[in-house]
């Protein structure tokens, strides 16, 4: 796995986590480009504040939730991650695929998430 796609995308991944909006938009600014587009079942973001507040979003559905890396394969820019969603508890309440692209600097610039 090349070590700054990894990098990036558990960064990208902590920031799922991250209840601070100043925290969470520094550790998005590691890991995106500045007009990176998110897609899931519920709904679309572009722009690092839209992406910021979609995952403000999520933590009001699921305070406390986080993502484990279950599996991450990659190639040419492009990665497949197997994930899953714990609650505040620790219990599994999701499990799902991410997609992403990457610039040719390390930076996503398009994610997609399946579940």
């Amino acid at each position: 796995m090349n070590n700054t796609l990894n990098a990036s995308w558990q960064t990208y991944t902590k920031a799922w986590s991250e209840v601070n909006k100043n925290s969470r938009k520094t550790l998005l600014k590691q890991c995106l480009t500045s007009s990176a587009i998110y897609c899931d079942p519920n709904g679309t973001a572009s722009g690092l504040d839209n992406i910021s507040d979609y995952m403000a979003q999520f933590q009001q559905q699921i305070p406390g939730g986080f993502f484990k890396i279950k599996q991450q394969t990659e190639h040419n820019q492009k990665l497949l991650t197997q994930w899953e969603l714990f609650n505040a508890n620790d219990e599994i309440i999701m499990q799902g695929t991410s997609y992403g692209e990457y610039d040719l600097k390390g930076y996503l610039f398009k994610m997609t998430g399946f579940f």
